[in-house]
């Protein structure tokens, strides 16, 4: 609804990387979702440390997928005004 894509982590151990502050680049994001893929790697950017963790997205469906690629719901309902 408010564009926030859903990722859990594939691996629960992964969860002990972040602490607070931690920031989590996902290279080519918009790419992984408009393509269908399930899974992505991200990297938590951490005092100039690059750590990749593995992410899920999960089984999206192509309308949740758009709404994602459009931002949010209000945008998607809007793009076609």
């Amino acid at each position: 609804n408010w564009g926030m894509l859903p990722f859990v982590l594939r691996d629960p151990a992964d969860f002990e990387k972040f602490e607070t502050g931690s920031l989590l680049y996902v290279p080519g994001v918009r790419e992984t979702v408009r393509s269908g893929a399930e899974e992505c790697v991200g990297y938590l950017l951490r005092d100039g440390e690059r750590i990749p963790v593995a992410l899920s997205l999960g089984r999206l469906t192509e309308a949740e997928r758009d709404i994602l690629l459009a931002g949010c719901l209000i945008n998607y309902y809007g793009k076609d005004l």
